[in-house]
């Protein structure tokens, strides 16, 4: 996955050690377009629950970072095959279903904040509303979709964003360095599509669809090219 060896096996062992947790199933997910992420499903014990950046933080004593999931998904219980054994292709869409929100939500009110969130739910492909206070790693993202942020919010700002400031910041933070713009400019000069009154309209169709929402999207392999080229941008940049 993006260069690294995942060992699915030693993923689900490290959560099997955290003590709330009953049943993990971790897998590579595909969301299509190059956009791969790893994606914990967990069936919790009786009344016990975690948050994305709780599971994060457990699990950094026992892996490395790129084998920490972007996504955990709350499950009442695993779909099972006819031989009892977890029905992996059953399991549902995870950018649907994905839980572990740590802030109340907070909508965003200025321009930029706007501008921010929008661009972060478009490109992670979100069905709910990105807050104020969300983190972009914690949403699911990874380098290669900051990679696409940092490309869409210079086209809509002319600002270059430091790609670690997706890391460290959240999106008032981000906001806030970014100069003032208008928000259905700044959208559109982004490629997000706008509403009246909206941050942006969700995707309501499955992430590798051919159309989502009626909106033009790139061929896969021109969206695999565009990805790795400004991976490689902001690599230069980091390093």
């Amino acid at each position: 996955l993006r260069g690294f060896r995942i060992e699915l096996g030693e993923i689900e062992a490290a959560l099997e050690k955290h003590p709330a947790i009953k049943q993990p199933v971790v897998l590579v997910w595909d969301g299509g377009a190059g956009d791969k992420r790893l994606v914990a499903y967990l069936v919790y014990q009786p009344g016990e629950t975690l948050t994305g950046s709780e599971l994060r933080k457990f699990l950094r004593g026992d892996l490395p970072d790129y084998m920490i999931p972007q996504l955990f998904v709350e499950m009442a219980e695993l779909p099972l095959t006819a031989n009892n054994k977890v029905d992996r292709r059953a399991l549902p869409d995870p950018l649907k279903r994905t839980s572990g929100d740590d802030d109340p939500f907070v909508a965003p009110t200025s321009d930029n904040e706007k501008l921010v969130a929008a661009v972060w739910k478009d490109v992670l492909q979100l069905s709910r509303q990105v807050g104020l206070y969300d983190n972009f790693f914690d949403l699911g993202g990874h380098s290669l979709l900051s990679a696409q942020v940092t490309y869409r919010v210079e086209k809509a700002t002319g600002h270059r964003l430091s790609p670690r400031a997706l890391v460290f910041q959240n999106v008032a933070q981000l906001a806030a360095e970014l100069p003032i713009v208008n928000s259905d400019e700044g959208l559109a000069a982004a490629g997000v599509e706008s509403g009246a009154g909206d941050v942006a309209a969700a995707p309501a169709e499955a992430p590798n669809e051919a159309s989502r929402g009626g909106k033009a999207e790139p061929a896969p392999s021109k969206a695999k090219a565009l990805g790795g080229w400004l991976l490689n941008k902001v690599k230069k940049r980091l390093f």
